[in-house]
């Protein structure tokens, strides 16, 4: 948040990250916005680089996060079961992303994120289109045998596109089947996650994500 105050620690921080020496996913969405906001042309040309788009957050994205810090407090999160916020996780979250090296390697590796910030975790959650990275776009392929292939290209050859899909698996398309290729500025997680959830298993979820380490596995209801 500091370094994104002022035109040239931006720049700073944004030249990390292109290096590789500092995680994207350290940055949230609004810190993306306030970033734009500096009007300046090499932070702009930087943030196209490493994240691509970045596309409006819904116009209820304030009071959702709003409502949902409310129901998620620093009491309620220190009584969540952190073992049932693994298992949580292992079902949603992890069919996509790894955290503390376990998971699918799809999304972005949440271990070294900013995910102990509760506002940072709620806009990306409730605002997943929000930023979504050049190397995380949604690609939906067409082809010539009517079939609908949706994922992330891993790898593209003259011949052939390896795509990634949801759960971790991958399956190699030839060009020569394709009909046609849309890339669509969006990311593969859903919005509406929290929504489709028991509150419980919400703040089980928060709570584990904002943990240091690893969590016994959950051993079910007693």
């Amino acid at each position: 948040n500091l370094l994104a105050s002022r035109p040239a620690t931006t720049q700073a921080l944004l030249e990390s990250i292109e290096s590789g020496k500092l995680n994207a996913s350290l940055v949230s969405p609004v810190l993306m916005r306030q970033m734009r906001n500096h009007g300046i042309a090499e932070i702009n040309r930087l943030m196209d680089t490493i994240w691509g788009a970045v596309n409006p957050s819904p116009p209820n994205l304030t009071r959702q996060v709003r409502l949902w810090k409310n129901n998620l407090n620093p009491n309620t999160l220190e009584r969540a079961d952190l073992s049932c916020g693994r298992h949580v996780f292992e079902n949603t979250c992890g069919t996509c992303h790894k955290l503390f090296d376990e998971g699918v390697d799809l999304g972005p590796d949440l271990t070294g994120s900013n995910r102990a910030d509760l506002d940072y975790l709620l806009e990306n959650v409730l605002a997943p289109n929000s930023i979504v990275g050049n190397s995380y776009l949604l690609n939906i392929f067409s082809t010539k045998d009517g079939r609908s292939i949706s994922g992330m290209v891993r790898r593209e050859d003259d011949s052939s596109y390896t795509i990634a899909l949801a759960g971790g698996s991958e399956t190699v398309l030839r060009k020569e089947e394709v009909k046609d290729r849309q890339i669509l500025e969006q990311s593969m997680m859903p919005t509406g996650l929290f929504d489709a959830m028991p509150e419980a298993d919400v703040t089980a979820l928060v709570a584990y994500l904002a943990s240091p380490a690893q969590v016994e596995k959950w051993k079910g209801e007693n």
